[in-house]
């Protein structure tokens, strides 16, 4: 979707909470606030990657219309979930013209992806039915996280533990992400991996930090930040708060 003229800036300590603010001011809900991450903020006046503990964006308000199929794919899994008896905080964020990102924060996150993701293919299926007469064209995707007190734990140990620590843990997190399905196949981290090269070695030539716009899960995300610990001359950073991570690439400060 074009940005349109009528844009405010925002800044927060994560993602979310600058989304909040630019909702307050355009007088909207924030699952109608779209944005873009404004990249001049992390750099200096001479153009020079800089560390900041706060993100700043580009909003305006959405109209309603562009979301009215993620709104209807929201409704039904919210009824889906209660009939099921399961806890879970639902947001919708649209990505694209008919394109949208469902994400379903829930205590009950590994029930709900099952065996190898198994429950969540068999929940997309049945979204994917239920979209079928009226909204064909739209692609919502599902995304299962297991509760702000897990994140809580996941950033703890991140501020805890140095560089060689975390591709450790990292290696760990592979694993289970193999159990509760969100690894995708070795065709697409063959994919994330050439992405993540190409980006560094773009970082590196050009001087200014790239922000990889795709949506990434947790372990997409680790295979991006391992791929670029191996790559010298250029760091990549996690930006935002939760399900709305973003990585940013840049050179590495000399």
């Amino acid at each position: 979707m074009s940005e349109p003229t009528n844009t405010i800036t925002t800044e927060g300590y994560h993602l979310a909470e600058a989304v909040q603010k630019a909702a307050e001011q355009l007088g909207v809900d924030p699952m109608l606030v779209s944005h873009k991450l404004d990249l001049s903020h992390f750099r200096n006046e001479h153009g020079r990657s800089r560390p900041v503990d706060t993100v700043k964006i580009i909003a305006w308000a959405r109209d309603p219309a562009q979301m009215e199929g993620a709104m209807v794919a929201k409704e039904w899994m919210e009824g889906l979930l209660s009939k099921m008896d399961v806890e879970a905080t639902l947001t919708v964020d649209v990505t694209g013209d008919e394109q949208a990102t469902l994400s379903i924060d829930s205590p009950s996150a590994r029930h709900l992806v099952g065996r190898q993701g198994s429950n969540l293919r068999a929940i997309n299926a049945l979204l994917n039915a239920a979209l079928e007469k009226d909204y064909d064209n739209w692609n919502i995707r599902i995304d299962v996280q297991g509760g702000e007190r897990r994140e809580r734990r996941d950033d703890d140990r991140r501020d805890r533990r140095g560089r060689d620590d975390r591709r450790d843990r990292r290696g760990r997190d592979d694993r289970r992400d193999n159990r509760d399905g969100e690894r995708r196949s070795d065709r697409d981290v063959e994919k994330l991996k050439a992405l993540a090269r190409r980006l560094a070695e773009e970082a590196i030539s050009s001087g200014e930090p790239i922000h990889i716009r795709r949506e990434l899960n947790s372990y997409e995300r680790r295979v991006v930040h391992m791929v670029i610990a191996e790559v010298d001359g250029v760091e990549s950073e996690s930006v935002g708060d939760g399900r709305h991570k973003k990585i940013l690439i840049r050179a590495a400060e000399a």
